[in-house]
């Protein structure tokens, strides 16, 4: 049981690594597509309230900020993981 939850542990540790490395090195790629879902999506989408939340000039640090917390939230996990292991 213990290795099992082990696993899974780790499965999401490294799924949460590869987003935080999407959101930090690829930032630029992540904003264009976000533009291009906006400019292609129904004008009644588009006039949602914070729909427009992307076009803000401090968004790709908050996406930056976003995949720092997600690395440390990936590290939690796998200390956790090794944790149960060494129980």
């Amino acid at each position: 049981m213990h290795i099992s939850v082990m696993i899974a542990m780790i499965v999401v540790a490294v799924m949460l690594a590869f987003c935080g490395w999407l959101l930090l090195f690829r930032t630029g790629h992540i904003l264009h597509l976000a533009h291009h879902n906006h400019r292609t999506s129904p004008r009644w989408i588009q006039e949602v309230p914070g729909h427009g939340f992307i076009f803000k000039p401090w968004y790709p640090a908050y996406l930056r900020i976003g995949g720092v917390c997600a690395w440390l939230l990936a590290l939690c996990l796998v200390f956790k993981a090794v944790l149960i292991v060494v129980r």
